[in-house]
């Protein structure tokens, strides 16, 4: 049960390092005066996305060494790839992508986006090293926390509440209900993923790819001015019909929720 709790405060330790390290930086290329510190919105403004999501990359990546070094996570969660993808691979990372596409689109009338969490994530679309964190290194360090750490360790409780739990513990992590109700969505699908194989050879390629095409969408304005223009009820009607889409497409599998090895 320590290794859950452990993995949970060393994730949350790397965000806060990170944001401390492009404090610091914009302290002293004068981008933020000392007096201003008082006012914590003032401070957030301020930070440069590019600077902190370059801090954030290379705190992730020490992150994930510790993890692997020390057997927090594990030690056969990336080392079962040289197995191969199981059968009927394809079915369950595209019904993730469906579902996760599909529950963005039921959300979007409901006005829960979060500014600043908005302007973080633009100001870091064109920069190489933000695309390799939201793209690569985060959805990995994430998959060894909420997938592969805190399931194994919740599995003592029942399969189901390891899903239930890791799903909200990764829900809460994203801080905002933007991406906190999606969030926690796709944790239960990727929690189901995670149960079919044992380890993170289904999970992790879907998570990498749902940020990749995140990460593109962000920097297609013309398609979200363009999907701004439909009339309000189109958007969750379409997206109640992925997320339909999405299930068909995990019961093809069919999904063999089992403890992992």
């Amino acid at each position: 049960m320590w290794r859950p709790i452990l993995s949970l405060l060393l994730f949350f330790l790397n965000q806060v390092l990170a944001f401390i390290f492009t404090l610091l930086y914009e302290l002293r290329a004068g981008n933020i005066r000392s007096a201003s510190l008082e006012d914590l919105n003032s401070v957030l403004s301020n930070i440069d996305a590019v600077h902190y999501g370059t801090a954030l990359l290379f705190t992730t990546i020490a992150f994930i060494g510790i993890m692997l070094l020390t057997r927090l996570s594990w030690k056969g969660a990336l080392t079962a790839f040289s197995r191969g993808l199981p059968r009927n691979w394809a079915w369950g990372i595209g019904g993730f992508i469906v579902i996760s596409l599909g529950v963005n689109g039921i959300l979007s009338p409901f006005d829960i986006e979060n500014p600043g969490v908005s302007a973080i994530f633009s100001g870091m679309q064109h920069s190489v090293w933000c695309a390799m964190l939201i793209i690569f290194a985060g959805p990995l360090a994430e998959e060894l926390v909420f997938r592969d750490c805190i399931i194994r360790g919740m599995l003592p409780a029942g399969r189901w509440w390891a899903v239930i739990i890791s799903s909200f513990a990764f829900a809460c992590i994203h801080g905002n209900l933007m991406q906190g109700i999606p969030a926690f969505v796709m944790g239960v699908v990727l929690a189901l993923l995670y149960l079919q194989t044992g380890d993170l050879r289904l999970c992790l390629p879907a998570h990498i790819l749902n940020n990749a095409l995140g990460f593109w969408e962000l920097r297609q304005h013309e398609l979200t001015e363009c999907s701004g223009q439909w009339p309000p009820y189109v958007l969750p009607f379409v997206g109640g019909c992925l997320v339909i889409c999405g299930l068909w497409m995990l019961k093809m599998m069919p999904l063999n929720i089992r403890n992992p090895r």
